[in-house]
């Protein structure tokens, strides 16, 4: 019986997304290379979804989940601290007025997750791009070797400037893989 409760416990463990990310292997030069070198033709004309949560969950849209090994130390869910998700889209996609090719980009989820031994930030993305009237469905993780957060006493953490910037390399790679542009 302890055998089946253990087999279950991990199990339900490989489907939420934390796990996803802390197993997964990390993305290599040449891969983050590409996704930056990528030069994509748009004009972001709308942005929907990236509901702020009061109360975080691992099932937010948009969160952050800051993890450390240090004796029993859990730092939990956050939002992610962009204020203005709209402007932050079109510059991860680099759009641009100019352009013809008109989208409007949905958000459906973003996890970024930090961890401290080993350290390493990692963020999926799951995005929908309608583009003239078709709905185009990308997804993307990209996960770098580095510390994505800074512990500041044993109980509280913050963000990076690299782990934001590899959330907007997964924005741009989850557009990528929607609209089929590799």
């Amino acid at each position: 019986m302890i055998r089946v409760l253990f087999l279950s416990f991990f199990i339900s463990l490989v489907g939420c997304t934390t796990n996803q990310l802390h197993f997964s292997s990390f993305s290599t030069d040449n891969e983050l290379k590409k996704i930056q070198n990528t030069d994509i033709q748009v004009n972001v004309i709308g942005v929907s979804g990236a509901s702020k949560c009061g109360v975080c969950t691992e099932s937010s849209d948009v969160v952050w989940h800051a993890a450390n090994v240090s004796g029993s130390l859990y730092q939990g869910f956050f939002a992610i601290p962009v204020t203005d998700w709209t402007n932050f889209i079109k510059t991860a996609l680099g759009s641009n007025e100019t352009n013809s090719e008109n989208v409007h980009v949905k958000i459906d989820r973003i996890f970024l997750k930090t961890w401290h031994d080993p350290q390493y930030y990692a963020t999926q993305v799951e995005l929908t791009v309608i583009k003239d009237g078709k709905n185009y469905e990308g997804k993307s993780v990209v996960k770098i070797e580095g510390a994505g957060q800074n512990l500041l006493t044993p109980t509280s953490v913050t963000l990076n400037k690299e782990a934001i910037d590899s959330v907007s390399l997964a924005i741009k790679s989850a557009y990528i893989n929607a609209l089929k542009l590799e």
